[in-house]
């Protein structure tokens, strides 16, 4: 069986960071698990420990006592998962051969610039501070060619 990985790439750098190998996985896959899961990822951070996973959108309900009892039932995915880690490996993002051609649709190109995101995303975040929302999804159009 393999272990999950993560990888965090920096394509404006060139630079990614992986992690492989978990020398634990904290998982939460109901509410009872949950704070005690999100306690276990911060007794590893606290300890020097790097964590790589995610928070499912469905955690959102534990997170306000008005929608705990909310939580949709039958969930497949877990509310929790964190991979434990020493640290990641960082390494050189791999070159492509040749421009990338997925199938009929070629030539993407994000219409927001990495500075025009960084405004947003910081606009974001001081909704999320002031209380405004919890969470937001900050997309972006993307131009691109298709053939057929």
């Amino acid at each position: 069986m393999s272990l999950p990985s993560a990888i965090f790439r920096n394509d404006e750098s060139g630079r990614q960071l992986v992690f492989d190998q978990p020398a634990e996985i904290i998982v939460a896959r109901d509410a009872d698990d949950f704070l005690p899961a999100l306690e276990a990822a911060q007794a590893a951070a606290d300890a020097g420990k790097w964590l790589a996973g995610y928070l499912s959108y469905e955690a959102g309900y534990l997170l306000e006592p008005k929608l705990v009892p909310l939580l949709p039932e039958g969930r497949r995915a877990p509310l929790v998962c964190f991979g434990v880690f020493d640290a990641p490996v960082e390494q050189a993002v791999p070159r492509r051969a040749g421009p990338a051609t997925n199938g009929p649709i070629f030539d993407a190109r994000a219409a927001w610039s990495a500075q025009d995101y960084a405004k947003r995303f910081a606009r974001l975040h001081d909704h999320i501070r002031r209380g405004d929302c919890y969470q937001g999804n900050l997309t972006f159009p993307v131009r691109a060619q298709w053939s057929g």
